[in-house]
């Protein structure tokens, strides 16, 4: 899904008409796109299969250790270690410095345009709801959008577990772990 599109199905869905072109100075299009960004950072702050990718994030040469720029999360850090705006903190020991390598997960933010399709349509609804709240005060459109919202998020959701799936089932605990799950 492009941008275009999804700028126009939110104008759609406030009764505007369609625009053939992002350039347009429109306040509608506008603010369409300052949601489509929001809701496209707020979905992908969890982190997903497409966003999310090991790392082994290492010492500079004065013992810092520092998050990848484009990271909005790092995630399975060791309990002590927390991630202080773009740096490592050592809870325990009470500082930034670190001698050794530390493995976790980075979650980035992809452009709009990369999204999987379902995670694109997730974001658009998202972005139509937040802006119809923000201008409209509509009770059929927003429980409309509620509702093509949630079902988007089940399908986002519902592929993700479709193609993690296999790697946890692939593992001792993800044996474990599907057991647990068929109860």
């Amino acid at each position: 899904m492009t941008r275009l599109e999804a700028v126009n199905r939110i104008l759609v869905s406030m009764g505007e008409l369609p625009v053939d072109d992002l350039e347009q100075p429109l306040t509608e299009v506008e603010l369409a796109l300052t949601h489509i960004d929001m809701a496209n950072k707020e979905v992908q702050l969890d982190g997903w299969y497409f966003n999310t990718e090991r790392a082994v994030l290492k010492p500079d040469e004065k013992g810092y250790i520092y998050t990848p720029y484009d990271a909005v999360r790092v995630l399975d850090l060791p309990p002590h270690i927390t991630a202080i705006h773009n740096r490592l903190y050592d809870n325990i020991n009470q500082t930034f410095l670190f001698k050794k390598d530390i493995e976790c997960r980075v979650v980035k933010t992809a452009e709009f345009e990369n999204l999987p399709m379902s995670f694109a349509l997730w974001v658009t609804l998202r972005a139509a709801k937040k802006y119809q709240n923000n201008t409209l005060t509509s009770a059929f459109l927003a429980e409309n959008l509620q509702r093509e919202e949630t079902e988007a998020m089940l399908a986002a959701k519902r592929e993700h577990r479709q193609i993690v799936r296999p790697n946890v089932k692939g593992t001792t605990a993800g044996y474990h772990i599907q057991k647990v799950l068929r109860r």
